[in-house]
């Protein structure tokens, strides 16, 4: 299955040896640690503190690796990784995001609604899909469940479950889920980006890493669909104040939505930064997410 793997956001697989006793596995050296490491281990291990343009940017490329497992390795074939989490995003030395780890991944065919039951739930305590966690019916909506969870790890610098914290904060996802249905969204924000992040990148950004939390899978958006937002929220952290967007939401035959956005970074530019370089069809949800903004912006 790793033989198989091309992806700039995935670890490859340089070779293994298998010979009496020796079972190795050689993959490409990433240098700069884990996500998780620059998100709960700066200090110790000597890494500056992420900025926000930085975390998105590994979100962003983080979810287009995982939307290539989901959609892009074969046409017959499809990959869920059923352990995303923090310490399995490596970045290399640029901070790009690198997908590593699939011991545990599961190749499913490309029916569409098809699930891949298991015989044994299989992940990490805290990223864990609840639903796929009752039923052991595995999805590719796991894994969105699994991201969500890193997006608000990332947002808030909390880990996944902290066990020196009070019961109704031992969960990241419960916890960031209670302080937004609270009105309490500042709570969640680390403290070290509370006067980097714009408004509208936020909301965008919160909502979007909400929907993937959604108790029923089917509720939740595609990994491509929050590839596309988490790149609107980073262009609408780009110099909001000389920001356009220009864009439109159409409804779709099938109940769906499709969506053109332009997002132009400064008064007298005049080449557009194109989030979709065509049209893309999207839940309304997600298109909720992207018309709130455009409406906003563009008035």
């Amino acid at each position: 299955m790793l033989s198989n793997f091309r992806h700039s956001h995935l670890v490859s697989l340089v070779g293994y040896c298998h010979e009496g006793h020796e079972m190795i596995l050689v993959f490409e050296y990433i240098s700069q640690g884990t996500l998780s490491d620059h998100l709960h281990e700066s200090f110790v291990k000597g890494y500056d503190s992420l900025t926000w343009i930085q975390r998105l940017k590994i979100c962003i490329g983080a979810a287009q690796g995982l939307d290539y497992l989901h959609t892009g390795t074969s046409t017959s074939q499809r990959v869920i990784h059923r352990d995303v989490k923090s310490t399995n995003i490596l970045l290399d030395d640029n901070l790009e995001a690198i997908i590593a780890d699939f011991g545990i991944s599961k190749i499913v065919a490309t029916i569409p609604g098809c699930t891949c039951g298991s015989t044994a739930v299989r992940g990490t305590f805290g990223y864990m899909d609840p639903a796929y966690f009752t039923t052991g019916r595995l999805t590719r909506k796991s894994d969105v469940y699994s991201f969500g969870v890193v997006l608000f790890e990332v947002l808030s610098g909390r880990r996944a479950v902290d066990f020196s914290r009070d019961d109704e904060e031992l969960g990241l996802a419960g916890w960031a889920q209670n302080c937004i249905k609270q009105g309490r969204m500042n709570e969640i924000i680390d403290s070290n980006l509370k006067m980097q992040i714009s408004k509208k990148s936020l909301l965008a950004f919160v909502k979007i890493a909400s929907q993937c939390l959604y108790a029923r899978p089917s509720c939740r958006p595609t990994i491509a669909e929050i590839v596309v937002v988490l790149e609107f929220a980073l262009a609408l952290q780009g110099n909001s104040d000389s920001t356009q967007v220009v864009g439109a939401i159409f409804a779709g035959e099938s109940g769906r939505c499709s969506t053109a956005v332009e997002v132009v970074y400064g008064k007298n530019q005049v080449n557009p930064f194109e989030i979709n370089r065509r049209r893309v069809t999207f839940s309304k949800k997600v298109c909720q997410i992207l018309s709130a903004s455009i409406q906003s912006l563009s008035g």
